[in-house]
């Protein structure tokens, strides 16, 4: 997702402001503030958000975060609170050391009040499912 002040943030989080920082005029280059929740638009959720003693985002290896190889992109649309489970992903062929992109289409959600309440997510025994691959 685009981030820009526009952008919907969670409940309760900081809104983006974008700064001017320095311009053409003044100083030869141009540079803006980013200020931001690591929770805004696409992102990653660091160990640390569920554990707290985890691994805070910025500790996260590049190499953990850029996938070049072994990449799936899986489409199963699930609606309000609905869970992926076991049989959702059983279709889909997947390996051990594939990379995991699944598409909800909950995107189509993103200007409505119950885009983070409400959003689906992986069950408990999907998520152990796949990591047991």
């Amino acid at each position: 997702m685009e981030i820009d002040e526009y952008i919907q943030v969670f409940p309760d989080s900081p809104k983006v402001n974008i700064l001017q920082w320095s311009n053409f005029h003044n100083h030869k280059y141009a540079s803006e503030v980013l200020f931001a929740s690591t929770h805004v638009g696409t992102h990653v959720d660091a160990p640390y958000h569920f554990q707290e003693h985890g691994t805070t985002v910025e500790k996260i290896p590049l190499n953990r975060l850029v996938i070049n190889e072994n990449i799936k992109v899986l489409k199963i649309e699930k609606g309000d609170d609905e869970k992926i489970e076991v049989s959702d992903l059983r279709n889909h062929e997947i390996m051990k050391n594939d990379t995991l992109l699944i598409n909800t289409n909950w995107i189509f959600n993103r200007s409505l009040d119950k885009y983070f309440s409400k959003n689906p997510g992986l069950s408990e025994a999907a998520a152990k499912y796949l990591a047991d691959l």
